[in-house]
């Protein structure tokens, strides 16, 4: 029976190596049963004569032991730092800009305090609301008295002053305002024209505040399917200063392509304007006190004499200003 590994070459002890160059050698094998043999070489009860065991020292896989240690390059860790940064040469520099001085000290707040400021405050208030109750107190009665007199005053003239919202105020001398200023003339009034009522007139008004504008426009008939206009305006003013330029201002407006003459016997003045550029046409304007007033009569009637137109606008004015005055 033969072992894994193959059985040495001489008794089992070390020889040393021999010189190749001795001469020609050749070593010739041994049998191991020979008698010089004191040891079985190959256990015939298999395994190997037990030994003294050794105990395992870690030897490596591959069959050499660990070598000696190897030195490691540098240093495992570096130098220990410092905790804090050592200080610059002269020590450190005085430190820059400017602190902040301590505020005042704050006042002690006491319990007391707040009650007084408290009362001082309200007493304040108090005779703030005095004050004024006095001095409200006084103008009252100022008014009181200043109405008392202006009363006596109204009734010892023996004038109404109804106020400037009423819806008629009195003139400031002489007319005043109508609701409805169609009413100050009739029919018969305008007959003259040849021209009669055709429908029922129209009546409007505008009041700015300064003055108040009344107006009536009534659509006329003739003979022949003739047809005619009649419009009568009137303007109050409250003040007198404006009847001027309003009086001006209407006869460039409305007698723009006619002549105008003046026309004596109505009011502080007048004038007569006769336009045929469309038809035969009459007006008349009248500034009188704190009034502005204008008639106008039209007809398509070409054989309608000036003079009948001039007989119309006359009547109608005179009766207008009789039914204004105050």
């Amino acid at each position: 029976m033969t072992g894994p590994y193959p059985p040495p070459q001489n008794d089992g002890s070390w020889q040393p190596p021999q010189d190749p160059t001795a001469g020609s050698w050749q070593q010739q094998p041994q049998d191991p049963t020979s008698a010089g043999n004191s040891y079985e070489l190959y256990p015939q009860s298999g395994g190997w004569p037990e030994q003294n065991p050794q105990p395992v020292t870690g030897v490596p896989a591959s069959g050499q032991p660990y070598g000696p240690p190897q030195p490691v390059s540098g240093q495992p860790y570096g130098p220990p730092q410092p905790a804090y940064a050592p200080p610059p040469p002269g020590g450190y520099p005085p430190p820059t800009g400017q602190f902040m001085p301590p505020g005042p000290p704050q006042a002690p707040s006491g319990g007391n305090k707040g009650w007084i400021f408290g009362g001082i405050a309200v007493g304040a208030v108090i005779l703030l609301l005095v004050i004024g109750f006095i001095v409200v107190n006084a103008m009252n009665k100022k008014d009181d008295n200043s109405a008392s007199n202006s009363g006596s005053n109204s009734n010892s003239q023996g004038t109404d002053d109804k106020g400037k919202d009423d819806p008629n105020p009195p003139a400031a001398s002489g007319y005043k305002t109508v609701a409805d200023i169609c009413t100050t003339f009739t029919e018969s009034d305008y007959s003259a024209s040849g021209l009669g009522e055709q429908k029922t007139p129209q009546s409007s008004s505008n009041d700015s505040g300064y003055s108040k504008d009344m107006r009536c426009t009534v659509d006329l008939e003739g003979k022949d399917y003739n047809l005619g206009t009649l419009d009568v305006e009137a303007t109050i003013y409250q003040d007198q200063s404006s009847v001027s330029t309003g009086f001006d201002s209407m006869v460039s407006i409305y007698a723009s392509s006619g002549t105008a003459t003046d026309h004596p016997g109505f009011g502080e003045k007048a004038k007569l304007v006769f336009d045929p550029s469309i038809g035969p046409t009459a007006y008349l304007f009248v500034q009188d006190k704190n009034m502005v007033l204008m008639v106008r009569i039209f007809t398509t009637d070409d054989k309608t004499a000036n003079s009948k137109l001039q007989t119309t606008v006359e009547t109608v004015t005179k009766k207008v200003m009789t039914a204004l005055a105050a």
